[in-house]
């Protein structure tokens, strides 16, 4: 298992700079004026991934040690595929907007933005929606381990853990079926004859094939990098597994009372005690 004591610290140094490609990247979107219906939902994706990966920041490293070291690690890997979609995704989008009065950036023409660039931003909010996913399970999970830790098993417990399993079963199983419907589509593409390009121009159009190809394959990549760490989870939401880490106390709670020792002193604690009368 990696080291309960830098993995937190280990999941700060690559959510902050992913923060900030994030934080960019929905900037420069908010600057965009007649933009297409996607570039608007890009910018909910990217205002969603920006919430969860300060949540992500916020876990601590008992709940990391407790989650164990694979979904760590296919946190960070997310984490990485996360900033560089962000940056990605900027690039382009600044390739294909003018900037106008007051730093807006104005949509260029369609016909020479090219029929491909559609696909590419759906690809682009696939991939964008994908990693969110991601990033939301593992923060739920994070957050059912927290809460349950050094606690009771409730049946309330026990219905959040039911109801965090079957929203990781819905998301596997969604990733599932996405990762098959984009293999298919990278098939269909390649074997798409080139259309007659709109600006006459058949090398454009066969690179902005190449370009649409390519988003795919990075979309894919994502995927399956979600599929993995999703996995990863479902088997830390076992309720057997979520049991024992709800009965192990690795914490020792100190109770001082003062110097008065007479009277009744009531409290509850489900950890380990300590005594000290305050002399």
């Amino acid at each position: 298992m990696a080291d309960a004591l830098s993995v937190a610290a280990g999941i700060v140094s690559l959510a902050v700079p992913a923060l900030h490609g994030a934080r960019v990247l929905l900037n420069d979107l908010e600057k965009i004026i007649n933009a297409p219906d996607t570039v608007k939902r890009l910018k909910e994706e990217a205002n969603s991934i920006i919430k969860d990966l300060s949540l992500l920041n916020d876990i601590t490293e008992s709940v990391w040690a407790s989650l164990g070291a694979n979904v760590a690690d296919q946190s960070k890997a997310t984490i990485q595929s996360c900033e560089e979609a962000c940056d990605t995704i900027r690039t382009d989008i600044l390739r294909w907007t003018k900037r106008s009065a007051g730093g807006k950036l104005s949509w260029l023409d369609r016909v020479k933005v090219g029929f491909f660039r559609d696909h590419q931003l759906q690809a682009y909010f696939d991939r964008l929606q994908t990693h969110k996913l991601s990033l939301q399970s593992t923060v739920g999970i994070a957050t059912l381990y927290s809460s349950i830790r050094n606690s009771q098993m409730t049946a309330e417990l026990r219905n959040e853990v039911t109801s965090q399993r079957d929203q990781l079963v819905a998301a596997s199983d969604a990733t599932s079926t996405e990762v098959a419907l984009v293999q298919r589509r990278l098939e269909e593409l390649q074997l798409r004859p080139l259309s007659e390009p709109a600006s006459g121009n058949e090398d454009a159009d066969e690179n902005d094939r190449d370009a649409t190809a390519t988003n795919l394959e990075h979309l894919l990549e994502a995927l399956k990098l979600s599929q993995t760490l999703l996995q990863e989870l479902l088997s830390r939401s076992e309720p057997a597994e979520v049991e024992r880490n709800a009965q192990r106390s690795d914490t020792t709670t100190n109770i001082t009372f003062g110097t008065n020792l007479k009277g009744m002193q009531v409290g509850v604690s489900h950890g380990q005690i300590n005594f000290s009368s305050g002399r």
